[in-house]
């Protein structure tokens, strides 16, 4: 590291090749850790839209299980309307989601779930891939 000038004073610094071997050894751990985490970049977008759609489908579900049995009992079937089961237009369109510029409306089914007594529904809601369900009982 230390190089001796004429007159036997040493030279500060490090030598061109020190750099050059630092650079590498450098190099050498940074390349394998980009290489690694490469993949990941890839897939957060598609993780990012599963992750909206999944919390827009639950946020749906939660509202329309807050109506109530009573409220979903009389609208059982497999294509609810969201107009009809929140009571506008408007208020439907509060479901939708714009997620990689296209908006997407959330379907909602309701159905039977006690094998004919009564007194137990299931709620799914499907949002493109996502499809979230919960069962509802009579209090």
């Amino acid at each position: 590291m230390h190089r001796t000038r004429t007159g036997g004073q040493r030279a500060a610094g490090f030598s061109l090749f020190e750099l050059l071997l630092v650079i590498l050894l450098v190099a050498l751990a940074v390349v394998p850790m980009v290489t690694a985490f490469g993949p990941a970049r890839g897939t957060a977008p598609q993780d990012e839209r599963q992750t909206v759609l999944s919390n827009r489908a639950r946020a749906t579900l939660n509202r329309v299980v807050g109506l109530g049995y009573a409220a979903l009992a009389a609208r059982q079937t497999n294509n609810v309307s969201l107009a009809l089961l929140f009571g506008s237009a408007a208020e439907a369109a509060r479901e939708d989601v714009s997620v990689g510029g296209e908006t997407l409306t959330p379907a909602v089914s309701i159905q039977d779930a006690s094998d004919g007594s009564g007194g137990l529904l299931e709620i799914a809601v499907t949002l493109d891939t996502v499809e979230l369900r919960t069962r509802l009982a009579q209090r």
